[in-house]
């Protein structure tokens, strides 16, 4: 199917897969490839008369992407979902490996001083973190990796969610805070949605909306400009 092929009604549309500089769209099932430009895949869906697309087993309204999260959402199609062998190794070495990572984070890029036990490691990240990394840190004997691996992912989107609320807090205090379809997608969310809805693409936006002000944790700016820069080929999340 070329780029240009008319096709119109409705559609089920996925993107099945992003090169350097192409993207592959699965239409009902009949492949489209255009190039990888906010323009053309704007053109195309408009040309469908689609109203979302669907990429990583997450659902997006068309009208929330935008420059600035354009490339991570196209590129999540393309993640190997192979466990990653930093990961893996966390999940099985003894001594643990991410504690390490996590102390010297603290005292090498933080400049804070951290005792030697775990605990005096994980005080350092609030009791909202904090939990979750004592309840990764029971010993082996007594704890299956899979439960390990649930709480690191758990770990990992309280902090996303975390992070998203203080962006959100300052954007909404604006008086004149501007609008934009994914705020309206997250203040719609039900419980069962939320499991499934791509937090860090909300932070990306919300930060982009937030870029030409004084933010509250400005190093969340710098996060995000790290996530947004990765490598094309999106091998794996960047976490």
């Amino acid at each position: 199917m070329s780029e240009n092929a008319s096709i119109q009604g409705a559609h089920n549309i996925v993107i099945q897969d992003v090169k350097d500089s192409t993207v592959t769209i699965n239409v009902n099932g009949e492949l489209v490839e255009i190039q990888k430009r906010l323009d053309k895949f704007m053109e195309l869906l408009e040309q469908l008369q689609a109203k979302s697309f669907q990429t990583a087993e997450k659902i997006y309204n068309i009208g929330s992407i935008t420059n600035a999260n354009f490339d991570f959402v196209m590129g999540q199609a393309g993640w190997n979902k192979a466990l990653p062998e930093r990961l893996e190794r966390n999940l099985t070495s003894e001594p643990k490996p991410w504690v390490q990572d996590l102390k010297l984070e603290l005292q090498e890029v933080q400049r804070v001083s951290v005792g030697e036990s775990d605990f005096e490691v994980f005080k350092h990240y609030g009791w909202l973190i904090e939990a979750f990394l004592l309840k990764m840190a029971i010993p082996d004997e007594d704890f299956p990796q899979l439960l390990r691996l649930s709480y690191m992912t758990e770990a990992y989107q309280s902090s996303l969610r975390y992070l998203c609320f203080i962006q959100l807090a300052q954007l909404l205090a604006r008086p004149n805070a501007p609008k934009h379809p994914l705020l309206l997608d997250f203040i719609q969310l039900s419980d069962d949605q939320s499991a499934r809805f791509d937090f860090l693409n909300l932070l990306i936006v919300v930060t982009d909306l937030l870029k030409d002000e004084s933010t509250f944790v400005p190093e969340i700016s710098s996060l995000i400009e790290k996530v947004t820069n990765l490598k094309r080929n999106y091998t794996r999340p960047p976490f």
